[in-house]
């Protein structure tokens, strides 16, 4: 009898964002994805800005923005895709704010196998 393999996996990958431009998400091997939602939450009493980028493994590693200084209001949360963004295998949801551990992220991302 044959192993049955899901085809589709949903994933939350949350964290805080710091000053450095760092993959928040990386798509794996031999999957593409979905990003759902890409909640960014302000945790103190000041503005925070944030920029999101996407890395592209298979158009020769360009790097696309998202959003730059995208302003959170203090103790506020914003989602910053408002539609869907599909990645394919290796490329990366990037995320910098402007201080570090002010922001946290949530990203929702459905990802699927692909065949």
């Amino acid at each position: 009898m044959a192993i049955r393999i899901p085809l589709n996996f949903f994933r939350r990958v949350s964290t805080a964002v710091t000053t450095t431009q760092q993959p928040i998400y990386t798509v794996p091997f031999d999957r593409a994805s979905i990003i759902i939602s890409a909640y960014a939450t302000n945790l103190t009493d000041e503005v925070q800005t944030i920029s999101v980028k996407l890395s592209t493994v298979a158009l020769s590693g360009s790097m696309y923005t998202i959003v730059s200084g995208w302003p959170i209001l203090p103790y506020d949360a914003t989602n910053i895709v408002i539609n869907k963004i599909v990645l394919t295998e290796d490329d990366s949801f990037i995320v910098l704010a402007g201080n570090n551990n002010a922001v946290n992220i949530n990203l929702s991302i459905l990802e699927s196998v692909n065949t």
